[in-house]
């Protein structure tokens, strides 16, 4: 049985409004973001009191997408 995790990462089509929205609409906090341009890539860890983490992933190109259930 799972009794704890460390956080949850979700890949987003607009990284900006998303965590613009997480910010602004539910009082998460940026923890930590980081972004790879050789890979195109960009990561926010946002986190809500000390309790959640949310881990967000987005590709700087809007176009390009990632295929999966």
């Amino acid at each position: 049985m799972i009794k704890s995790f460390d956080h949850v990462a979700i890949t987003v089509k607009d990284f900006d409004k998303t965590i613009d929205w997480y910010v602004n609409n539910m009082g998460f906090t940026i923890q930590r973001m980081v972004e790879n341009k050789e890979r195109g890539t960009r990561m926010a860890f946002l986190e809500a009191e000390g309790y959640a983490m949310l881990e967000f992933f987005g590709f700087m190109d809007p176009n390009r997408t990632v295929e999966g259930p």
